[in-house]
C-alpha cells in the first residue's frame, strides 16, 4: 500500500523528519522516491525506519541492529499515513518502547501529528495491521543475490509471502526464487497441453523479462532446462547462461525484481482491490553492481515492471537520479551539529546534465577528479597573482609547470589551460583610457 506521509522523531541523525510522498493529485505518489544525500544524512535510516514500523517478528528485520539508530534518543517514533483512495486508509505508528498500550500512548501523537498536513485522524485511523494484509511489501539492498543450484527443489515454493520481507541483504531466497521460476512454468505447460488460457502464469515471466530488457538493453528471457536437470536458465542475447554466471548486475536485479513478484504472486489479494496489486518496494542503494549505462535504464525498467508499487530507494548516482521523469527527489542535509534534515521534494532533473545534478543534488562543484582539481585551482591562483603584476619568476616556472601537466590529461583541460591569459590591470586601464577629447584611445599595432 503507498504511503502519503512519512513522519519520524529521535531515529539516527534526525531529531524530526517529514517526507511527502504525494503526487500533484493529493494522493501517494508511486514515484520512484529517490532518497539523495552525503554519507550520514540518514537516507539508509529513513527506509529501516518504515519498515520497523510495518515489521512484525518473521519479516526477518534486524530489530537488535536497528536498536543502534535509537541509543542516544530518549523518545524514538516512526507514523507512516498509507492510502489507497476509496479501499483503505489508516497510519501506522512504531516507538522503541514497546507495543503495548501503543494505541494509548501514540494516540494523540498521531492525532497532532496528522493536523499539521491537514488530515482527519477519523478519515485515517490508527491501526497495527491493515485488513487481511492484502498489499505486498519488500526491502532489499545491493547484492548478488542468486546462483547456480544443481537440482533446485520444487517443494521451496511453500513459501509464506511475509518471510523475511524486511531483511534488507538477507531478504532474497534464492531457492524460492528458482523454484517458483518452475513451477510457472511447468503450470503454463501443462495449461497449453490442456488447451487452457496460460496468462495466469504468464504475467509474472512477462514483468519480470520486461523488466531485465529494460535494464540490460538486449534481448532476454528465462528459459527452463529440462535435462540432466530441471533448471531455470537466463538467455541474453545468444547466450545461455545459469544464475551463476549471468552478469552481477543481472543477478542483483534479477534476484529481488523475481523476489517481489514471487510476494505478490503468493498473497491472497482483496477483493476490495478490484484487481489491483499494490505494492512498496524499499531498496537501499538501488544501484549498486550496475555499470553506469544499466543504472540509467533501473527506475524506468522499476516503473514498466512493476507498475503499481510505490518504490521508495535510496541512491549515490546522478545516472540513477537523473533517469526516469516520474521520479521525485528528497535531497537529505545534515546541519553542522550532525542532525540531519529533509529539503522539500522536487522533480528528478529530466533534461539536465550529469555535471548539473552532481552539482544541484549531490554538493559536487567539479568535473575533475579530486587532485586534478586541486592543479586547476593552483593553476587559477596563480594567473590571479599575475593580473595583480605580483608574480614572482617561482610563479612563472609553476604555471609553466601547471600548464603542461594539465594540458596533457584531456582535451578539455587543455582548452582551458591554453586561453589567453588575462592582461594585466595596468594594461587595460591604458587601453581604455579616455583623452580630453572624449574618445577611447586605441593602439594601434605597427609592423
Amino acid at each position: 500500500m503507498p504511503i502519503s506521509h512519512f513522519f519520524a522523531e529521535g531515529i539516527g541523525p534526525f531529531k524530526k523528519v517529514h517526507l511527502d510522498l504525494r503526487g500533484p493529485d493529493g494522493h501517494p505518489s508511486l514515484g520512484p522516491h529517490v532518497l539523495a544525500g552525503v554519507n550520514g544524512s540518514g537516507k539508509s535510516t529513513i527506509l529501516k525506519a518504515i519498515a520497523w514500523c510495518l515489521a512484525q517478528p518473521a519479516d526477518g528485520f534486524a530489530e537488535e541492529d536497528w536498536a543502534h539508530f535509537l541509543n542516544w534518543h530518549t523518545k524514538s517514533r516512526v507514523l507512516l499515513v498509507l492510502d489507497i483512495a476509496g479501499v483503505y486508509r489508516c497510519t501506522y505508528a512504531r516507538t522503541k518502547d514497546g507495543d503495548e498500550g501503543w494505541q494509548t500512548r501514540l494516540g494523540g501523537w498521531v492525532n497532532e501529528t496528522l493536523g499539521t498536513v491537514g488530515l482527519s485522524p477519523g478519515e485515517y485511523p490508527l491501526v497495527w495491521e491493515v485488513p487481511g494484509r492484502k498489499f505486498n511489501a519488500a526491502a532489499y539492498s545491493s547484492a548478488r543475490f542468486v546462483r547456480f543450484i544443481d537440482r533446485p527443489d520444487m517443494a521451496v515454493q511453500a513459501y509464506e509471502p511475509a518471510t523475511r520481507r524486511f531483511g534488507f541483504e538477507a531478504t532474497v531466497n534464492n531457492d524460492a526464487i528458482q523454484a517458483w521460476l518452475l513451477v510457472l512454468y511447468s503450470k503454463r505447460a501443462i495449461a497449453k497441453e490442456r488447451h487452457a488460457s496460460t496468462s495466469r502464469y504468464t504475467v509474472a515471466f512477462d514483468a519480470l523479462e520486461r523488466g531485465l530488457r529494460r535494464v540490460c538493453g538486449e534481448d532476454v528471457s528465462i528459459e527452463v532446462d529440462i535435462e540432466p536437470s530441471f533448471q531455470p536458465r537466463l538467455r541474453i542475447g545468444e547466450q545461455v547462461l545459469n544464475f551463476s554466471q549471468i552478469p552481477d548486475g543481472v543477478k542483483a536485479t534479477l534476484g529481488w525484481m523475481a523476489d517481489f513478484m514471487m510476494r505478490g504472486e503468493a498473497l491472497d489479494w482483496d477483493p476490495k482491490l478490484q484487481g489491483k496489486r499494490p505494492g512498496l518496494l524499499l531498496f537501499d542503494e538501488i544501484e549498486g553492481f550496475l555499470h553506469p549505462l544499466w543504472q540509467r535504464r533501473l527506475l524506468p525498467a522499476v516503473r514498466e515492471a512493476l507498475p503499481e508499487t510505490q518504490s521508495i530507494v535510496t541512491s549515490h548516482s546522478p545516472f540513477v537520479i537523473s533517469s526516469c521523469a516520474d521520479a521525485t527527489i528528497h535531497v537529505l542535509k545534515v546541519n553542522k551539529d550532525g542532525s540531519a534534515y529533509a529539503e522539500p521534494p522536487v522533480p528528478a532533473p529530466i533534461g539536465e546534465s550529469i555535471t548539473s545534478t552532481l552539482k544541484d543534488i549531490f554538493g559536487v562543484d567539479s568535473r575533475f577528479d579530486v587532485e586534478t582539481e586541486r592543479l586547476l585551482n593552483e593553476w587559477n591562483e596563480l594567473n590571479k597573482i599575475r593580473a595583480e603584476d605580483k608574480f614572482k619568476p617561482a610563479d612563472e616556472a609553476r604555471l609553466k609547470e601547471l600548464t603542461r601537466v594539465l594540458s596533457s590529461r584531456s582535451e578539455e583541460l587543455r582548452s582551458i589551460v591554453s586561453q589567453p591569459s588575462p592582461l594585466p590591470k595596468a594594461t587595460v586601464d591604458r587601453l581604455t583610457e579616455t583623452p580630453r577629447g572624449g574618445r577611447v584611445r586605441r593602439r594601434v599595432a605597427t609592423h
